[in-house]
């Protein structure tokens, strides 16, 4: 009987291919990238936006105005801050969906213009103010303040 070499019990090492290399450096890439932008948007001042008005449902941008009559002008309050502090930037601001609902208000300190309402954020803080049309329901109010961007679902009701 002849004994097994040590060469045949013993595993193979695995060779790496090119092929693999490839892969790795592939899938590795994104990652890398990703990791390298977070610096970049952590000094870029991220903004958070609060609803200051309305029934603001908690951990949401949802907001309900309850007792609303036709004709009834409601304002829609907001705050923004980044990490140094209130934000002073112009808003930019659309209604989506609102047909029926709400309209802006050509009393609002800003312009209404066919494709939205521009204004001023002041210490951080400015109101929207919404024109109730009589029809009841949910629409979206888009907030544009430097390059981010907000969706609030407006909730309108009797």
């Amino acid at each position: 009987m002849t004994s097994p070499r040590l060469d045949d019990t013993m595993p193979r090492p695995r060779e790496i291919s090119r092929r693999r290399v490839i892969q790795a450096t592939a899938w590795s890439v994104p990652i890398i990238a990703a990791a390298a932008a977070l610096p970049l948007a952590a000094a870029s001042g991220t903004m958070v936006l609060s609803v200051t008005s309305g029934d603001v449902a908690p951990g949401t941008l949802s907001v309900r105005f309850e007792g609303v009559s036709p004709g009834d002008a409601v304002p829609l309050g907001i705050s923004v801050a980044d990490a140094s502090g209130p934000v002073t930037d112009g808003l930019v601001s659309s209604l989506t969906g609102a047909g029926g609902i709400a309209e802006w208000s050509p009393d609002n300190e800003g312009t209404v213009t066919p494709s939205g309402l521009g204004t001023s954020v002041v210490n951080g803080a400015a109101t929207l103010i919404l024109n109730a049309l009589g029809t009841y329901g949910t629409f979206s109010v888009t907030v544009v303040v430097g390059a981010q961007s907000w969706v609030l679902s407006i909730t309108i009701a009797a």
